[in-house]
């Protein structure tokens, strides 16, 4: 080969060497990069705000299956056993058989649990939820309120008249008032029972009589008799040891209290509206559903239709035992009957606008008879 020859050839191979170099690197600045990763993604931090929906739920939607139950606790001034129990075993049943699970009440006991002197407080307190209260013992928290025992009017129109004023009242001291715990036809609840043969109201005069709180002495002070307070626990023992000659209470209770076995008298006459009240802590009653505060107060009012007829059979088999037991029951004469129920009605309204003008006398214009 010539040398002309072998020159042209080594410069085809030199410029050939240089193309191919230029191709490759264009190739190389061409290339797409790779595709992007989750994991990829996930490394690096990120500089956007997550939306509302991003964020984990910490609390359940609203159902049905999702709310909470609720049970309250039930306390009562006289002991769980009938006659006395029935009007407020009725009220626990339909409610606890209205809510279907919702919401269960559970009797948590008599005095035994809370004295009848506490058991507003408690209940004010939030120490127990709700409870039957005697009507005598509000009236020492809110002076003039016993006089819900002098109800005249029927408890439909008490509802339309009465109960808001009374709930005002009750809402100071954190309590909520549901109704009457034991509503029977007014100013027929409560009976005077003696160890003396009376034929006319003159006949108690002198005599020692026992009540649980103050609110019977203006009666019993009226009839010229002396007044003593003593639980209704120890009536058969202050009766039996003769430290009181009689007492109030309503007449169904006396055999179940044996008081028919160291009685004497019964005067039937009777005389005060439903002594007690069913009552709930106010902040307890705030947190119920409106279906459940519903529930309570629809079968509170169904007990107050329906019991008056129960206590009146009550009243009369009780007497049957008494009679059984020696008792005399009597009855004054017409007029007598009138002089005994005014002097009842004016003792104890005159005493309570005395002690409480302002609310004793509202009372008073709510709820008797015109």
């Amino acid at each position: 080969m010539t040398t002309r020859k072998l020159a042209v050839i080594l410069v085809l191979v030199m410029v050939l060497s240089v193309l191919a170099s230029a191709c490759s690197s264009k190739k190389s600045s061409s290339t797409p990069p790779p595709p992007t990763t989750a994991s990829s993604v996930a490394a690096k931090p990120s500089t956007t705000t997550s939306s509302p929906a991003a964020k984990p739920s910490t609390s359940a939607p609203p159902s049905s299956t999702a709310a909470q139950k609720v049970t309250l606790k039930y306390i009562a001034y006289f002991a769980d056993t009938p006659p006395s129990n029935i009007a407020y075993r009725m009220l626990i049943s339909k409610v606890n058989e209205k809510s279907k699970g919702a919401l269960t009440i559970v009797f948590a006991g008599g005095p035994e649990s809370f004295p009848a002197t506490e058991a507003a407080t408690a209940i004010s307190k939030g120490s127990i939820d709700m409870g039957d209260v005697l009507n005598s013992m509000l009236g020492g928290m809110i002076p003039g309120l016993a006089t819900i025992n002098y109800q005249e009017i029927s408890y439909e129109k008490f509802r339309a008249t009465a109960l808001s004023y009374i709930q005002g009242l009750l809402a100071g001291k954190n309590l909520y008032f549901i109704g009457h715990a034991k509503p029977v036809v007014p100013m027929t609840s409560s009976t005077m029972h003696v160890n003396k043969a009376v034929t006319k109201p003159e006949d108690v005069s002198g005599l020692k009589l026992a009540a649980p709180s103050p609110a019977l002495f203006p009666f019993y002070q009226a009839l010229g008799a002396t007044a003593q307070t003593v639980a209704l626990t120890e009536y058969f023992t202050a009766i039996e040891r003769k430290v009181v000659d009689g007492y109030t209470l309503s007449t169904e209770n006396l055999p179940s209290f044996g008081l028919d076995k160291v009685t004497k008298t019964s005067i039937d006459h009777p005389f005060m509206t439903s002594p007690s009240s069913t009552l709930i802590n106010l902040s307890t009653w705030n947190k119920l559903s409106k279906e459940l505060q519903d529930i309570i107060v629809q079968s509170a009012m169904e007990v107050e239709k329906e019991y008056p007829a129960i206590f009146k059979k009550a009243v009369e088999d009780a007497q049957v035992k008494m009679k059984a037991s020696g008792m005399q029951i009597i009855k004054y004469s017409a007029a007598d009957e009138k002089k005994w129920y005014d002097t009842f009605r004016e003792a104890t309204w005159a005493a309570e606008i005395k002690r409480a003008p302002e609310v004793a006398t509202k009372m008073k214009e709510l709820m008797t008879a015109k």
